[in-house]
């Protein structure tokens, strides 16, 4: 038995029914699972009578009383027919032995350890559903000899089957991460509202899992919500060729209320793929800028020809007219500061041509919208 065990409510709760102090209290649940594992290996005690379960852990009050505090604080739960009784969450208390004896008789392939997949086959064969048997939010639903792992959280969503607050490691776990992965294919968004098991069912079978209701039975009896699942799935959706199917359905199978999902290193062929479509997203992308800038550059220069001509039509025979004397000192009057650096462009003779030449069109359309002579 853990340490925290007999700080649990439901601890407290069996031992203020049976009047008896902490040690016999946990004598007597030692000995209802040492009964539990040489006689029922599947947890099913309920196939012995209550004579003989007070008989088999010594108990010599009534035995009646016995069963009914065991069920009351939630060490037994209640099953349909000849089951009628068994020990709470039986194959995530028992010894690993027992759990491989366990997954062998329910035809699961993994037997190594108590997955959420066999916690839901083990339901189903105990009270003819994937959900525990009732709701239990005063602690009776902690497991008194879970093996070490991830913590659970309490369960809120009336959807899923409601689970006891973890009394020993009480702190929620942090939300799902994102993977590194970059997505490769455009989704729609999740409504949660009209999300559904159905709706998770199907999109998984969609993905090629097998036994995609089983998966969504061990996700709902773990407190998990229709759309946090929905995302899992839309994260492997995203990333097409990344992971096989199989890893998938254990992504929802083992998925808790708000845990943290780590998903593998994709597949090597969809990192190359990935690494392809990268580059030519990147080719692309310059691709685009140049295009963008030659657009804009021949823009540009329509725009400056444009002004130009204009230019030409309004001042190009009164810029001919002027000889070189008259050039001097109109470029000594509109550039004085820098009138050697124009006039060591003029021409002996001859016209004024290239750039100059729209620099004096330019000097005589400002002095000419200014009214200066020239």
């Amino acid at each position: 038995m853990k340490d925290e065990t007999i700080e649990l409510v439901k601890f407290r709760r069996l031992k203020r029914l049976l009047a008896m102090p902490d040690w016999q209290v946990v004598g007597i649940l030692e000995s209802l699972w040492l009964f539990a594992r040489k006689n029922c290996r599947m947890g099913d005690v309920g196939r012995f009578s209550n004579e003989d379960i007070a008989a088999a852990i010594e108990y010599h009050g009534d035995a009646g009383d016995l069963v009914n505090a065991l069920t009351d604080s939630k060490w037994l739960d209640e099953a349909p027919g000849e089951t009628r009784l068994v020990c709470h969450d039986w194959p995530e208390h028992a010894p690993s032995f027992i759990v491989r004896g366990i997954a062998k008789f329910l035809q699961l392939a993994d037997t190594r350890t108590a997955t959420p997949i066999l916690m839901a086959a083990w339901r189903v064969k105990m009270f003819g559903r994937s959900q525990p048997p009732e709701p239990d939010l005063s602690g009776a639903s902690e497991p008194e000899m879970r093996p070490s792992g991830a913590p659970k959280t309490a369960k809120t969503a009336a959807l899923a089957p409601a689970r006891g607050p973890n009394q020993t490691q009480p702190n929620p776990t942090p939300p799902i991460a994102a993977s590194k992965t970059r997505p490769t294919k455009a989704l729609e968004p999740i409504d949660h509202e009209t999300v559904t098991w159905e709706g998770v069912e199907g999109e998984l079978k969609k993905c090629g899992v097998e036994y995609a209701r089983a998966a969504c039975e061990s996700a709902r009896a773990n407190g998990t919500l229709p759309h946090e699942a929905m995302l899992t799935i839309r994260h492997f959706q995203a990333h097409p060729g990344a992971w096989q199917p199989a890893l998938l359905k254990s992504k929802v199978a083992n998925q808790r209320e708000g845990a943290r999902l780590v998903w593998p290193d994709p597949a090597p062929e969809y990192q190359q793929t990935a690494a392809r479509a990268a580059s030519n997203r990147s080719a692309e992308a310059t691709r685009a800028k140049l295009d963008k800038e030659q657009r804009e550059f021949e823009a540009a220069t329509a725009a400056e020809a444009t002004a130009n001509a204009k230019l030409e039509r309004e001042h190009g025979k009164r810029l001919d007219a002027m000889d070189r004397a008259k050039l001097k000192q109109f470029i000594a009057t509109a550039w004085p500061e820098s009138q050697s650096m124009y006039v060591c462009r003029l021409p002996e003779s001859g016209p004024v041509q290239g750039v100059l030449r729209t620099q004096l069109l330019q000097a005589i359309d400002e002095r000419s919208a200014e009214g200066s002579q020239l």
